[in-house]
């Protein structure tokens, strides 16, 4: 069995800074992913998207909700008048990935995604961060969501893990983090060492109790922490030694589909 933990925004230098060997596992290193040409940095939803179908995707954006792009001007206008009392956030709707039209190794009938873009992720962080960016909550308000969000979504891909991990031929799991908790506390070394951690424990859990024949983990990106932009190349590590090294993050598509 495949497993595979998407993490976004993980960053080799700080995988390695932090000296995570959960992380590292038996081998790891840099990949090279598609530059979104507007942004000039790597983007999620293209660098996932060409993860998953095996080949470079059109640059696209996430998907704000009708209702997001409706009523969130207004409601950012209403809080600067209103008491935080009335609970004007709570109604703000955030962004999610767009759907994917190409097929993917997960529309497999022995596979299955928990928490992955396009298919089920669970989007609590994004309107958190949109909140934030918003300025209808305060920094610490905003780790605090973040870290809670981060331990709920560790707690269920735990629980998903014991599930099926008999069951099927590749898992692939997906968390937004860290790349949410760099753009906002970059400053603090600290904090994100936390969140490092978490990942890493999570990354020990998958090893111990799942136990994956071929255990991968992938990043789109990490962080540049001089211009504040995604570094431009991705990261993978994997349990056992790859013959030959993926070079591209569209060559996993083919090692998943010819691993046995």
């Amino acid at each position: 069995m495949i497993y595979i933990l998407g993490l976004d925004g993980l960053d080799i230098n700080l995988v390695n800074i932090f000296n995570l060997t959960n992380l590292k596992q038996n081998e790891y290193g840099g990949i090279k992913v598609p530059i979104n040409p507007k942004k000039r940095e790597p983007h999620s939803v293209q660098v996932w998207e060409s993860f998953l179908t095996g080949k470079i995707a059109k640059p696209r954006e996430f998907n704000p909700s009708l209702k997001f792009k409706i009523f969130h001007p207004l409601l950012v206008k209403l809080k600067k008048i209103l008491p935080y009392k009335f609970g004007i956030s709570q109604y703000l709707k955030d962004t999610n990935f767009p759907k994917i039209k190409e097929k993917t190794f997960i529309d497999n009938k022995n596979n299955i995604s928990i928490n992955a873009p396009f298919y089920n992720f669970n989007n609590e962080d994004f309107k958190i961060t949109q909140q934030f960016a918003s300025n209808l909550i305060d920094r610490k308000t905003t780790l605090n969501l973040l870290t809670n969000t981060l331990d709920e979504q560790i707690n269920y891909i735990n629980i998903e893990n014991k599930n099926v991990k008999n069951n099927y031929d590749v898992i692939f799991s997906y968390l937004h983090y860290p790349d949410n908790i760099q753009h906002i506390f970059f400053k603090d070394i600290n904090i994100i060492k936390n969140i490092y951690s978490k990942l890493s424990e999570l990354s020990h859990n998958i090893s111990k109790y799942v136990r994956p024949d071929l255990f991968l983990i992938i990043s789109d990106h990490g962080f540049n922490f001089k211009t504040l932009k995604h570094s431009k190349k991705g990261f993978y590590s994997s349990n056992r030694k790859l013959n030959p090294k993926p070079n591209n993050i569209i060559d996993f598509y083919q090692l998943i589909y010819s691993y046995k």
